[in-house]
């Protein structure tokens, strides 16, 4: 929130990059019960039936997906964990293909468990997508040993989706080497889906994803609703034994989780309902694509195109990097650095996110946009 700070009369600087969603307020204060009630409790009816419609709805609605068992979690980050622990336990392999894109949230579980990352760059000529041919040539190479494929649906930095594993040739290796793959849709699942992105029909109809995983929290709801998908709900029982003391759902992965962000989830749903979902995600998407033009005009470069709600603005170099950042906190704006590596590329710069959340109004973008040139001009 854009709030005042007591202590030094200061406008606290919007975030303009945080994916975080909706939650109004009434349902914020109506649905505070469940915050003291425990999702993994079984006998709360309730809230056992609040999870199973969420997860539903999600499953079917959203990502167009059937007869999968949706386990909640708290995050897309721990759902990405989950499936790397799944994937190493099902196959007995350590390896991991995943692109220099893909969230924080891969390499971190991978080091906890012990599983070694087989990287391939995302191409900035490409849009920021893999070289299928690369991909091919790493499963052709390394099949045997790899447990896992991971692509991302909405990525962090530029809100794009990966479209490797739809490769005929990637997805007869990935079956012949009995290979998880896994689509990370912590961001897109809500937006790109919502907004009839064609990957987001891919997946649904994909013979060899494994796995989807989807964070509410970035469209909708309180912080604390991440969802792991699996498309054979036999692999559930993967995620090791349920607490023999305590009567639960899937206990195995902790017997104490809050029903409040899956409460606050489903209200959310239930207040706007599926066409104002997806009126709300082309709204964001709108937003950001007109402010990517904006600024634009303004002389700066979109370092790929905008497919979501990330307007992700190209930097010539570190000193204009940090000069922005720092220029636009003074006008009262927080931004996120863009910093990628590859094996013969770099690339910097800035982005924001669009998401549902009340700050992102076209007041404040348009303050934003004006405030960037301010920074630029040094007005």
């Amino acid at each position: 929130m854009n709030q005042g700070d007591a202590s030094t009369g200061r406008r606290q600087a919007i975030d303009m990059y945080s994916m975080i969603g909706i939650c109004p307020e009434s349902i914020f204060i109506e649905e505070s019960g469940f915050a003291m009630r425990n999702l993994a409790d079984a006998s709360d009816e309730e809230a056992q039936r609040a999870r199973a419609k969420l997860t539903r709805f999600f499953s079917e609605r959203i990502l167009g997906l059937e007869k999968t068992k949706g386990i909640v979690l708290h995050s897309g980050s721990e759902a990405n964990e989950i499936a790397l622990y799944m994937a190493r336990k099902k196959t007995g392999k350590r390896f991991v293909l995943t692109t220099n894109i893909a969230h924080s949230s891969i390499k971190n579980a991978c080091d906890k468990l012990e599983m070694k990352i087989l990287t391939v760059d995302a191409k900035p000529e490409k849009g920021f997508q893999a070289d299928e041919k690369e991909v091919i040539k790493i499963l052709e190479t390394y099949g045997p040993n790899i447990a896992m494929v991971n692509a991302t649906h909405g990525t962090t930095y530029f809100g794009n989706s990966e479209g490797f594993i739809f490769n005929p040739e990637v997805e007869e290796l990935c079956m012949k080497h009995g290979i998880w793959v896994h689509v990370d849709a912590a961001y897109g699942g809500t937006i790109l889906n919502l907004t009839g992105h064609p990957n987001a029909i891919r997946i649904s109809a994909s013979l060899v994803v494994s796995s989807v995983a989807v964070d509410t929290t970035k469209f909708i709801g309180a912080i604390g609703a991440g969802i792991l998908m699996l498309k054979e709900a036999k692999d559930k029982k993967l995620a090791g034994h349920e607490a023999d003391y305590f009567t639960g759902n899937m206990s195995a992965l902790g017997t104490t989780r809050s029903a409040f962000p899956v409460a606050t989830a489903l209200a959310t749903i239930e207040q706007f309902g599926i066409e104002g979902l997806r009126a709300l995600a082309a709204l964001c998407t709108e937003r950001a694509k007109n402010a990517g033009k904006e600024i634009g005009e303004n002389g700066f470069s979109m370092l790929a195109p905008i497919e979501s709600g990330v307007v992700p603005i190209k930097c010539e170099s570190e000193k204009e990097l940090e000069h922005l950042m720092v220029g636009l906190l003074e006008k009262g704006f927080r931004v996120s650095p863009i910093r990628i590596s590859g094996k013969n590329y770099s690339v910097l710069g800035i982005r924001i996110v669009i998401t549902p959340k009340k700050e992102m109004t076209d007041e404040n973008i348009a303050r934003f946009v004006g405030a960037l040139s301010e920074v630029v001009t040094g007005k």
